[in-house]
């Protein structure tokens, strides 16, 4: 079972939701990541702080 964050809009913490997948496994080649870090540009992202003359993420 895989679980991740999905950020659907722009907002704080309100905005986050844990997404379960039953049926996710780590496939031949891949690895089970455990904790990952975030970025300040996705910090960035993720308050809606970058304007559109930045370049698609």
């Amino acid at each position: 079972m895989a679980r991740y964050v999905r950020i659907d809009e722009f907002g704080g913490a309100e905005v986050l939701s844990i997404v379960r997948d039953e049926q996710s496994q780590a496939g031949r080649g891949e690895v089970r990541v455990l904790f990952a870090g975030l970025n300040p540009v996705d910090y960035k992202v993720f308050h809606g702080m970058l304007d559109r003359a930045h370049p698609a993420l």
